[in-house]
């Protein structure tokens, strides 16, 4: 990836002109070093309607180059990461946990056209507290621990402070066939995206950008009331625990566990999960839905009483009534 997306393998570096700050990234001596990029690439607006706390989805395709004829070099990476820039578009630094970003594997060959752009072909979502010096966000691409340099940067991002929505949090346990099946599905770095994938396949009215898987777990002393039957979780369970931001609230009457097993094993099969994982996800599964949290966040925003201007409706139902006004007036006096 390096050799193909880099126009030299020996890079010469400077120092950021006017520079105070100690760890600084440096600067590249040379411009446009780096000749391939995502294509068909957008961010959202922050949907998450709470000052200091932002949900911004990034959808794109894969990676070309910039030749005459752009040839595709998803095959070259294994992986997408993203990267939190101040507003010199520098990278920052950010506390774990307070912004997470879904994982994003590569696409896997036959799984996306090779000649055209898809833009929809990966979905990333970046949720949490917005540092104070965040402006950009930039998806780069990684191979074998190697990043890109540069990548795509999406445009100034505005943290919203107003509106409303609806916080719904839940769980979904699913009980593999074994132990090792649990956990040949858990390693799989696609689990995140397929897990949303089937749930948005599943809720009416529920997209996938409305999703944010918080964590999957193993089970183990856990407990599960299923059928009325209490029983401890085994280490055969994968427990998903589950953020849905969107305007309705859910219940876990919304979720069809049958559907939610077919949909998981279809979204398996085309994100082209492989190996153990996907030997474990076409095996037995049984899947428990566990109660939905609804809560409501934000604020709504303030109501707007402007003045109606002299071509509105309003304003000629008005002027009317003020020439009847006159008229009686004028009559009876």
């Amino acid at each position: 990836m390096i050799t193909s997306c880099m126009t030299n393998a020996n890079l010469d570096l400077k120092c950021p002109a006017g520079n105070t700050v100690a760890g600084a990234s440096p600067d590249f001596a040379e411009a446009n070093i780096v000749k391939c990029k995502v294509c068909g690439a957008s961010v959202s607006a922050d949907k998450y309607p709470v000052a200091g706390k932002v949900w911004f989805t990034i959808t794109f395709g894969a990676l070309f180059d910039d030749s005459a004829t752009p040839a595709v070099k998803e095959a070259e990476v294994e992986k997408y990461e993203v990267e939190v820039l101040d507003d010199k578009k520098r990278p920052i630094d950010v506390a774990a946990g307070t912004l997470v970003a879904t994982p994003v594997d590569a696409a896997v060959s036959g799984k996306y056209s090779t000649s055209c752009c898809q833009s929809d072909l990966h979905m990333l979502k970046v949720v949490g507290t917005m540092p104070a010096t965040m402006k950009y966000l930039m998806v780069v691409p990684v191979k074998s621990g190697k990043v890109l340099p540069s990548g795509y940067i999406t445009g100034a991002l505005s943290d919203v402070a107003t509106g409303t929505a609806v916080e719904n949090n839940g769980t979904v346990t699913l009980k593999f066939a074994s132990a090792a099946a649990a956990a040949a599905a858990l390693a799989d770095s696609k689990i995140h995206v397929t897990i949303i994938n089937a749930l948005a396949a599943t809720i009416a009215n529920v997209e996938a950008s409305d999703i944010h898987i918080n964590g999957i777990t193993v089970g183990t002393s856990r407990r599960l009331l299923e059928s009325a039957n209490e029983r401890r979780l085994s280490s055969a369970h994968l427990i998903v625990d589950y953020t849905i931001l969107y305007s309705g609230t859910l219940t876990a009457s919304d979720i069809s566990a049958a559907t939610l097993l077919d949909e998981f094993k279809a979204a398996a099969t085309a994100l082209g999960v492989s190996g153990a994982a996907a030997t474990a996800i076409a095996g037995s599964i049984q899947p428990s839905i566990g109660t939905v949290s609804a809560t409501s966040v934000g604020t709504p925003a303030a109501a707007s009483f402007a003045a109606p201007s002299a071509t509105s409706p309003f304003s000629f139902v008005l002027a009317a009534g003020m020439i009847l006004t006159t008229v009686f007036q004028t009559k009876f006096q």
